[in-house]
């Protein structure tokens, strides 16, 4: 009888994940302090629901999706390459520094000279290091106004900036 049982709530446990993702828990969009959800008129076919006489391939003919309005504090994912002071070729292992009121925080960049950071809206110093070169900076992120569209993409902005540094 036990390893039956065993059996069953095994099985109960590998489906529960796929359950929670078909009935929404677990598909829900990034959302931090401030951001709403809220339904909007598709930008496609701007609430008409009809393309081309035809249904709206975004919508459904539904005429509304559901949005992110986003809140003051909603991150923005930074991702910044390195480049040594020549302009073209990557620097990897370069030590970045990011300060903020709160502390200050670091990243090491990879093997293409790349690092990441996901940042609220503000103005952050940023220090980068390594033995090519130095180079002290600002990184000013601005606060997002634009709703979102849930069904395109559920994670925060992306937004690429380059650094070349100093000898």
């Amino acid at each position: 009888m036990k390893p039956k049982f065993l059996l069953l709530l095994s099985l109960a446990m590998m489906l529960t994940p796929s359950f929670l993702y078909w009935l929404g828990p677990l598909r829900r969009p990034a959302m931090t302090d401030g951001d709403v959800l809220k339904m909007m008129p598709c930008p496609v076919c701007a609430g008409s629901g009809l393309v081309q006489n035809q249904n709206c391939q975004r919508c459904r003919g539904k005429k509304q999706l559901q949005h992110v309005i986003p809140g003051p504090h909603r991150p923005t994912c930074i991702e910044g390459h390195v480049y040594a002071p020549d302009g073209s070729t990557v620097v990897p292992e370069a030590s970045v520094t990011f300060s903020s009121e709160a502390g200050s925080w670091s990243r090491k960049t990879d093997e293409q000279g790349r690092f990441g950071a996901d940042l609220v809206p503000g103005r952050y110093p940023v220090e980068i290091d390594s033995p090519r070169g130095k180079l002290k900076t600002f990184i000013v992120v601005a606060p997002q106004v634009t709703p979102s569209p849930v069904d395109i993409d559920w994670s925060f902005p992306l937004r690429r900036d380059a650094f070349t540094l100093k000898k």
